[in-house]
């Protein structure tokens, strides 16, 4: 990699519209802008939580005039579905990659879990990279939830306790 990699961390993503920052960024061409959990500042312009001013600062740093003369690139990584980013930054041209991490399926999950160490038998369904690690380090998913074995498959504990039907769970995996 020849170009410097530079983190923004979310409380800071803000600032990229702030005018002491050109200078900053003129400095470090050629940079590449890692903004993780950007959600917030990729969101629809339109929508009552976008910020059009922040959306505005990302096009012009990587496809306007001042992102052409500096190389600036964004790498942004975001909890949201992909209809509520704003449509401008998902343009042919100016989108260059997309990957969606989804969960594993449930063998796939369970080859994870053995390869790290994890027990591959308290896989019961797909899961996420998140879940598999924090199952392996911690004993448990993410959400705390374990799993209960149910008519059609298995749910969250939590989904489970909300619904407060007993005679339908088969077996309830414990930790």
């Amino acid at each position: 990699l020849k170009r410097k990699v530079a983190y923004v961390p979310v409380a800071l993503i803000a600032q990229l519209t702030s005018p002491e920052m050109l200078p900053l960024l003129m400095e470090h061409k050629n940079t590449i802008l890692v903004m993780e959990d950007a959600e917030k500042a990729l969101l629809s312009r339109d929508s009552l939580e976008g910020s059009p001013t922040i959306v505005s600062t990302i096009l012009n740093l990587t496809d306007g005039f001042i992102g052409q003369a500096l190389n600036i690139s964004v790498i942004a990584t975001f909890n949201t579905a992909r209809e509520n980013i704003d449509e401008a930054l998902l343009r042919k041209g100016r989108l260059r990659m997309s990957y969606e991490f989804r969960k594993l399926d449930k063998s796939e999950s369970r080859k994870l879990a053995e390869s790290i160490g994890a027990d591959p038998q308290e896989i019961h369904e797909p899961m996420t990279l998140a879940d598999i690690y924090h199952l392996n380090h911690y004993g448990r998913p993410v959400t705390g939830d374990t799993y209960v074995a149910m008519q059609y498959g298995t749910v969250p504990s939590f989904t489970y306790d909300l619904t407060g039907d007993q005679s339908l769970a088969l077996a309830e995996f414990e930790e």
